[in-house]
């Protein structure tokens, strides 16, 4: 048994190790996506853009521009970032629950559940899913797909 301890003790930090480190990305990729959405509670374009990687895309589910044709395209970062700079701060807010976020590597993907809120009017609910890439230590959003509801519970 003695020389199987260093093996057995090799084997736990190994397990540790990952597991630590798949929480802490956990954690980092829950900051960015909440970083998003308090940006566009606080209509602050730099917090909105510091979550976002610059060639990131963002695209409506359900959203074609009449029926029968295909989905319009996605926003740019940019784009979507000026869309909520014609709305002042606190009057729009996006209430999330993070359902689901699965972490490989450079690569995570979060599912969202949210609320749309305009001067405290529920507008429409939906689900959000979320692409993130982590360059260097940061991660960034590089993908956001989204549906619409009108009837939400």
């Amino acid at each position: 048994m003695y020389t199987m301890k260093p093996l057995l003790i090799a084997l736990l930090c190994i397990c540790f190790s990952q597991t630590f480190a798949q929480t802490i990305d956990e954690t980092f990729v829950k900051e960015t996506v909440n970083q998003l959405f308090e940006g566009m509670r606080k209509n602050d374009r730099n917090m909105m853009l510091g979550t976002l990687h610059k060639s990131a895309v963002i695209q409506y589910a359900n959203q074609a521009i009449r029926p029968g044709e295909d989905i319009k395209p996605g926003d740019s970062a940019e784009a979507f970032v000026n869309g909520y700079s014609k709305f002042n701060g606190g009057k729009i807010d996006e209430q999330i629950t993070i359902n689901k976020i699965l972490i490989d590597d450079e690569l995570a993907s979060v599912w969202v559940n949210y609320k749309c809120y305009m001067n405290n009017r529920l507008l429409f609910c939906g689900v959000k899913s979320i692409q993130l890439i982590k360059n260097g230590l940061k991660w960034k959003i590089s993908y956001i797909v989204e549906n619409r509801r009108k009837y939400c519970e």
